[in-house]
């Protein structure tokens, strides 16, 4: 099943148009494709937003807000559909709310020791190696989810044992108003080749109970190659790896106490703690979030396990909580989760003995003291794997057979190696593992969840020198050459911490600048800043869009993108790709000078 045509189908569910004969293949389509996922989530909560309920009266905080924000020039915000005044008004107040919503956690003590922002990455990488099980439950509590029902509350059982044997199940103890009312139960299961997933089959939260389909979805597959993400093996909810190990900083906002047990509170978007869901999110019911939704993590002391974590809206109002009710080792080396019984899919991984299969792809020298896991071939392309409790590592032959993986992503970083040689690099995605191309005596391309220096580490370590690539082959253009072709660009002179220039590319519409953050990119897009002279601002994609001012002139930001476009002298400009909230663009735009 298409994107598009999943895109179009979930678009007609959302106005009560249900295509029974597709329910099924939707269904399988969302659990495996993160792209799909996100846009049945972003568009259900816009709707939300804008129908389900109207936005609580707040203070008329925009001019100060927005003042600060872009160092004195005004913004006014409105929504551009009916009469949502307040409701912009209450999305601008949210982005300064969440900025200080720990200080309103009962128990948070706000003086943490500075040294945690840099100390709680080192850590959950240095320790991610030795968590070899896991076992632990947690009680949910989820606001909001319809008007009828504005409390729902669920048990979650997790267990883990490494490398690849993960089973979540999650219970649905809300007291319904009637039996009409799907129950949200689902249970996951992953056990190396093999995943289960028992979930209700969906539809939009705000036609329930009416368009509640019958039955379950029941989906199995074998065949899954070492760590795809594809198939889900959501261990952040074990070590938040793929969320915080990545990062150069945390933002820390105090320490408090759950179960009797030191924590420490740190605050993300959801964007950047997606991963924390994906054991609930993988299939089922659930009140959306937005990318910019903040999240609070309690992280315990030390080992850094998750004990529990909150979801505020634009608001700064409480829509989801979690917290650890046990926390301990187990199951033992023999436990194997059950996995059901369904159709089957196959992902075409054919496991083989390790040696048999380093003939042929080149094996790193240095594995950041990784062993050797499973083996085998997809594809066409040859793979190796290597793990040690929740760090892994895949190395996979990018020209064996050509097709896909046989070349970096056109905004891959260019990155020096150490043995003289070049790799180029791509940040974590939500399906994905950081990833380095190497084009030594074989092309190859490796993927993990190690730190960037450590993989960059193992990448050098390939036979052979790494040769750079011709940005020609990436479609992509020098700096130089982009500016060349566009004399009316402009870059910005403020990023957000961590994000830099990684590539640029230019096609007949106009140029595009990419930026990226070298610990992960949930959303796999960055920053783009897209420029195009002569052209008019584009009718609006969505319905739902906020009217901004900015540099001058009026512009329109839409929030299921992230994304913020303009016109000025004559320039289309469009600054977005969902990894910055509208008070990071603003700042950003506002930063934008001739090269």
């Amino acid at each position: 099943m298409r994107c598009d045509v999943v895109e179009r189908e979930l678009s007609a569910r959302m106005d009560g148009a249900v295509d029974q004969e597709l329910t099924g293949a939707l269904s399988s389509h969302l659990a495996t494709c993160h792209r799909c996922r996100a846009f049945r989530d972003g568009s259900a909560r816009i709707r939300e937003m804008t129908r389900v309920r109207a936005a609580e009266p707040v203070p008329d905080l925009v001019p100060a807000i927005m003042a600060e924000v872009r160092r004195g020039a005004s913004v006014r915000a409105r929504w551009q559909r009916r009469d949502w005044g307040r409701a912009a008004v209450a999305f601008a107040a949210g982005l300064v709310t969440a900025a200080v919503v720990a200080g309103g956690l009962p128990g948070v003590r706000r003086t943490p020791p500075a040294a945690l922002a840099t100390e709680i990455p080192r850590g959950i990488a240095e320790g991610a190696r030795d968590v070899t099980s896991y076992r632990a439950s947690f009680h949910i509590v989820e606001f909001g989810f319809h008007p009828d029902v504005p409390r729902r509350t669920f048990t979650a059982d997790i267990a883990f044992r490494a490398p690849e044997r993960f089973r979540a199940r999650i219970t649905d103890r809300t007291a319904y108003p009637s039996d009409t009312w799907p129950r949200n139960d689902i249970a996951l299961a992953v056990a190396g080749d093999r995943w289960f997933l028992d979930a209700p089959r969906g539809c939009p939260p705000e036609a329930l109970p009416a368009c509640a389909p019958e039955g379950r979805d029941v989906l199995r597959a074998m065949g899954r190659p070492p760590f795809d993400g594809q198939a889900v093996l959501p261990t952040d909810i074990v070590l938040p790896v793929r969320s915080l190990a990545g990062s150069e900083r945390v933002r820390v906002r105090g320490e408090t106490e759950v179960l009797g047990r030191p924590g420490v509170v740190v605050e993300l978007a959801y964007r950047d703690a997606s991963a924390l869901f994906a054991f609930l999110h993988a299939g089922g019911m659930w009140r959306p979030f937005l990318p910019h939704d903040r999240v609070l993590v309690t992280l315990e002391e030390g080992s850094w396990f998750p004990l529990a974590y909150e979801v505020r809206d634009e608001t700064g109002r409480a829509v989801f909580r979690a917290e650890v009710r046990s926390l301990g080792r187990g199951p033992d080396s023999a436990w194997v989760p059950y996995l059901g019984t369904g159709r089957v899919r196959d992902f075409g991984f054919v496991d083989a003995p390790f040696a048999s299969v380093v003939r042929g792809v080149p094996a790193p020298a240095r594995t950041a003291g990784l062993d050797p896991y499973r083996a085998g071939r997809i594809g066409g392309h040859a793979v190796l794997s290597y793990a040690a409790g929740l760090s892994w590592l895949v190395v996979r032959s990018a020209t064996e057979g050509g097709g896909s993986g046989s070349m970096p992503g056109v905004a891959a970083e260019r990155v020096a190696l150490a043995d003289g040689g070049v790799g180029y690099y791509e940040p974590a995605t939500a399906t994905a593992g950081r990833r380095v191309f190497v084009r030594g005596d074989e092309a190859v391309a490796l993927e993990s969840n190690l730190p960037r220096d450590a993989l960059l580490d193992v990448a050098a370590s390939i036979p052979g020198p790494g040769a750079p690539i011709v940005d020609a082959e990436l479609g992509r253009v020098s700096l130089d050459e982009a500016l060349a072709v566009a004399p009316y660009a402009v870059l910005p002179t403020h990023l957000p911490p961590e994000y830099r220039l990684t590539a640029a590319t230019v096609d007949a519409s106009g140029v595009t600048f990419h930026f990226r953050r070298p610990g992960a990119e949930l959303d796999g897009g960055g920053v783009r800043l897209f420029q195009a002279a002569g052209e008019p601002l584009p009718p609006p994609l969505e319905a739902e869009v906020v009217a901004v001012r900015l540099r001058g002139v009026d512009g329109r930001y839409s929030p299921a993108r992230g994304e913020l476009e303009w016109v000025e002298g004559g320039v289309y400009r469009s600054l977005g790709g969902g990894a910055v909230d509208l008070e990071g663009l603003l700042r950003v735009a506002e930063s934008l000078e001739p090269a």
